[in-house]
């Protein structure tokens, strides 16, 4: 059956994996990452370490 690699939207054989490759994997964790992180780096409410309140 062929699947589209959620990160580069090549079609590829596969059952049940989402991306063609390992390092389509890898960089689709990356730039949810890097997203997430660009989300939050203004807030002032949202911090990465725990307050000693």
């Amino acid at each position: 059956m062929k699947m589209l690699c959620k990160h580069c939207g090549k079609a590829f054989e596969g059952n049940t994996e989402k991306f063609c490759s390992d390092s389509c994997f890898k960089s689709h964790i990356s730039d949810i990452s890097r997203r997430s992180a660009e989300a939050v780096e203004g807030d002032p409410g949202h911090t990465q370490n725990l307050s000693e309140d």
